[in-house]
């Protein structure tokens, strides 16, 4: 019974408990929307609502951030690492602490176990006989009767055997050890798991900046969407009015039937145009509802981002405040702290020595021992003399490693150098096209007025009105995209710096 229960308890062991063993069972909105569960068939019918959308209002920019830092993974997968990180710590402490450890055992033997001598001349049996005697007188001595014990002896030819433990033995055994010190091994060790948590918590940020940045650029990629779309409604408006005043000369034989012609084709260009733009703009939402963590087929409005006074500040500020703000930057710095404890760590490890206390509690079920259970306890000194060299090239390896950090470091700087100066040049870019777009406007909807008026005269064809209208649909599109590239330009200058791009009447410190 005993074997049968410690193989159980070794199954129990082997086999353990996995924790997420079932494959995920995720589901997205957008499919549960398309099948939804059945409902039982006594249960009332749902109520429909004819118009989802109508208690939504339309979301700012910040309305969109604050969703998407709420319900995006990847900010939930970012906070996660730091509390791994948090838990590495704590392995790296609990390694430092006293350790308690219960063994317990069950032996079982298939013969007996204790000695035998034989002589092998008469000097050497009468030595066995002395020998022999001996032994009774110190077992009588201790209270051991042979008979009842099993144990044999026998002074036939000078020999000797006895038996001296049972077939079937159980063992426990409680060890503690208790570190003292290892010369700033633990010390380092634990310095380096906290320098990882500090390296999470800056990704973590930048990871929350980067989906800002996301986030902004979906959402005036879906203000462009829209605008365009708006443009190219109003375009069709015009062709459409166009072609009914085309007609209606036609008709009256003023002008040629090539004018109307020509507005079919600019319809039929614009009606394409149209669905293009439907679909922009339904995929720039998407994009949007899906940064922010929402069902990609839910209908989102955003409110439009008006011109603002252009950014005028200074490069040089920009970059000096990059440098001290980007969590990126901040991240790689402590990376090289990182690898410098751990080399330090590597040093005590290999070469100092380490000094801890055990004490064991041990108990047996032999009868045959004189006590079945003591305690036994001490200090020990460990001293790492030769590891085959392990320890030397592992130092080698992680001072190469260090030296590798810096210079990812210094590589990192240079890139960030290279994007905020791209960043600014688009902002300046994109500031300096909106006053200019707006101007086109103008002069393209007055041109547009103008051909109309003398096409009503009869001195110009449908042909000329068409490009007018068409250059005005151009210039909107430009005003628009002008408008909205500064505003993610500005987004983008944003990120790069990590930060607030800084006023033109402030200078950073370095």
């Amino acid at each position: 019974m005993s074997r049968r229960a410690g193989f159980w308890l070794l199954a129990l062991a082997l086999g353990g408990c996995t924790p997420f063993r079932d494959a995920p069972t995720y589901r997205p909105q957008a499919l549960q929307r398309a099948r939804p569960s059945p409902q039982p068939q006594d249960a009332s019918p749902p109520r429909e609502d004819t118009n989802p959308d109508a208690e939504r209002q339309p979301m700012t920019l910040d309305d969109c951030v604050r969703t998407a830092l709420g319900k995006n993974r990847t900010v939930t997968i970012a906070d996660r690492r730091v509390l791994i990180a948090r838990d590495r710590v704590s392995e790296a402490v609990a390694r430092t602490l006293p350790q308690l450890a219960v063994e317990g055992r069950f032996t079982s033997r298939n013969n007996d176990s204790g000695i035998q001598r034989s002589p092998a001349s008469l000097g050497n049996q009468l030595r066995g006989a002395f020998a022999h005697a001996t032994a009774n007188r110190l077992l009588e001595a201790t209270g051991f009767d042979p008979a009842q014990s099993g144990a044999t002896g026998s002074a036939s030819g000078g020999g000797f055997s006895g038996t001296f433990g049972e077939r079937d033995v159980w063992t426990a055994k409680a060890s503690l050890l208790v570190p003292i010190y290892d010369f700033g091994r633990s010390e380092y060790t634990r310095q380096a798991e906290e320098g990882r948590v500090d390296v999470a918590h800056h990704d973590a940020v930048r990871e929350r900046q980067n989906l800002i940045f996301a986030v902004s650029q979906a959402y005036y990629r879906v203000l462009e969407a829209q605008k365009i779309k708006t443009v190219v409604e109003e375009s069709i408006r015009v062709v459409q009015r166009q072609l009914e005043i085309a007609r209606d000369f036609l008709s009256q034989g003023l002008v040629a039937a090539n004018d109307v012609l020509a507005a079919d084709v600019q319809l039929a260009q614009r009606q394409q145009e149209l669905i293009q733009a439907e679909n922009n703009t339904q995929l720039a939402i998407a994009t949007l509802n899906r940064l922010m963590g929402v069902d990609v087929t839910q209908s989102t409005e955003v409110v439009d981002a008006l011109e603002v006074e252009p950014w005028q500040g200074r490069f040089t500020d920009a970059l000096m405040l990059a440098i001290q703000e980007r969590p990126d930057l901040a991240s790689l710095r402590r990376q090289i702290e990182i690898a410098r404890d751990e080399y330090r760590a590597t040093r005590a490890d290999g070469t100092a020595p380490r000094i801890y206390g055990f004490a064991d509690y041990n108990w047996s079920s032999d009868e045959f021992l004189l006590n079945n259970e003591w305690l036994s306890g001490g200090i020990a000194v460990q001293i790492p003399i030769f590891d085959g060299g392990v320890t030397i090239a592992r130092l080698k390896r992680q001072h190469k490693e260090i030296a590798e950090q810096v210079d990812r470091h210094d590589e990192k700087v240079d890139d960030i150098v290279l994007d905020i100066k791209q960043a600014y040049l688009n902002v300046r870019e994109s500031a300096e096209r909106i006053p200019v777009a707006r101007k086109s406007v103008d002069l393209a909807r007055e041109n547009l007025r103008i051909v109309r008026d003398q096409y009503g005269q009869g001195l110009l064809t449908s042909a000329d009105v068409l490009t007018e209208e068409d250059r005005l649909a151009r210039t909107r599109t430009n005003y628009f995209q002008a408008l909205y590239d500064y505003h993610e330009s500005y987004a983008r200058l944003a990120n790069n710096i990590g930060a607030e791009p800084p006023p033109s009447n402030e200078t950073v410190e370095p």
